[in-house]
């Protein structure tokens, strides 16, 4: 069987037994986390030589047995530590785990198991061969990311070969807050300084703590200037989830201190049940409305030769789920891109990227949706457009088993009764 070499290609391309053409290094870090493999990637050329030699690849890019082979005797067995992240446990990737292993104990080679995500596992990092509490440390700096974890991770990794200065621990990032290029734990009074006019529109922008952890904010920075370019205040807020206390709690307090005008919101799935009556969400609470903002996980080219546009899975998280909390769902503003290879650690660091033309019309829709929060109900023209169809007039609006005359006339009261024109 022939195995392709090692070349460039859109980051949604099927699986094939692969060469990533990586001569070895020091050390070598497997993840399936792209944001976290560019994030060691930026902190490689920050640190240059103070760093490690390094090498960077997806554990995902090495599904087929043939690519794990010819990858572990070319590349790994070159290797002084070698650290896995491996999402989904030992048996979602077996036989790569067994062949590090294997490599490992017979070679001498350091090796670090650990989870791809924020939940310990013991029995896969009694895998490593290496102390558990030096497992545990590099699997801490992994989990709460951002830049500076990112360096003392590839410190950490020297001083464990080398004996170099030991970095400091890694530091927490908190589950939610606000989000301020440059400021270590901005406050919302950092963030309103940064505001051209106090008693403008607020805009929010929330987004999930995984992009800070990776670095990968360049949507978020094109949302908040585009904003701001339009005369709108951004208040961009990180979460862990919308489903978790803490994050919910940090983003009501940012919304009673500041109330947005217009709430865009680029986390995926749904707080709601499907057939429930609706409560209002941490996002609705202010009343405001909450458009969805599509951070795609595809690439521009296989999103423009897609059928559908977006992937299946783009969909149901980005589309379809946030509708059952009431979303109003916009378009995607930014795609996930590979970059060129980076010689110092022989990856291809994938990024997400803006579209310009995506995020302007999204930022012009949170304008109007902004200017129409602050008129009153009587100064606003609300048109209810029904569908028809020509075969039979019992199907308005296609309300199959329903009385949708009877569900508009209710519409409409209810509209009256608030002050609108009707």
């Amino acid at each position: 069987m022939h195995i392709l070499a090692g070349r460039s290609g859109r980051i949604d391309q099927g699986d094939e037994a692969v060469d990533l053409e990586q001569t070895p290094a020091d050390v070598l870090v497997l993840s399936a986390a792209d944001t976290e493999l560019a994030t060691l990637a930026a902190a490689a050329a920050r640190l240059g030589d103070a760093g490690p030699g390094l090498r960077l690849a997806s554990f995902l890019a090495l599904s087929h047995p043939y690519s794990v082979d010819l990858y572990v005797d070319t590349t790994a067995q070159g290797a002084r530590l070698i650290v896995l992240r491996l999402l989904g446990g030992a048996e979602y990737w077996p036989y790569g785990l067994d062949r590090l292993e294997e490599l490992s104990r017979g070679y001498g080679i350091a090796l670090a198991v650990m989870p791809g995500d924020d939940r310990w596992d013991a029995d896969l990092a009694a895998r490593s061969t290496i102390p558990i509490h030096a497992v545990e440390r590099l699997w801490r700096y992994c989990v709460e990311g951002g830049p500076e974890n990112a360096d003392n991770l590839l410190r950490y990794s020297r001083h464990l070969l080398d004996g170099t200065p030991e970095p400091d621990p890694p530091r927490p990032l908190p589950r939610a807050g606000i989000y301020l290029p440059g400021a270590s734990a901005p406050t919302l009074e950092d963030l309103s300084a940064t505001w051209a006019d106090p008693d403008a529109p607020v805009t929010a922008i929330v987004f999930y703590r995984a992009l800070l952890q990776g670095a990968q904010t360049e949507p978020v920075d094109a949302l908040v200037d585009a904003l701001a370019a339009r005369g709108l205040n951004p208040l961009p807020v990180y979460v862990a989830s919308l489903k978790e206390a803490e994050s919910a709690s940090v983003l009501a307090a940012l919304f009673e201190a500041a109330p947005p005008d217009c709430v865009l919101n680029a986390t995926a799935f749904a707080l709601s049940k499907a057939g429930r009556k609706h409560q209002p969400t941490p996002l609705d609470t202010p009343g405001a409305v909450v458009l969805q903002v599509i951070f795609a996980s595809s690439s521009q080219e296989g999103w423009q030769e897609a059928d559908q546009g977006l992937s299946i899975r783009d969909l149901a998280m980005h589309v379809v789920l946030p509708e059952v909390d009431g979303r109003l769902t916009t378009r995607a503003v930014s795609f996930k891109e590979q970059g060129q290879r980076d010689p110092r650690t022989q990856s291809r660091p994938v990024r997400f990227v803006p579209k310009s033309d995506r995020i302007a019309f999204v930022a012009d829709l949170a304008q109007r949706w902004a200017r129409l929060r602050r008129m009153s109900a009587p100064q606003k023209k609300v048109a209810l457009v029904l569908a028809n169809y020509p075969n039979k007039d019992g199907r308005l609006a296609n309300g199959v088993g329903l009385d949708t005359p009877a569900s508009c006339v209710t519409v409409m009261r209810a509209m009256a009764g608030v002050g609108y024109r009707v």
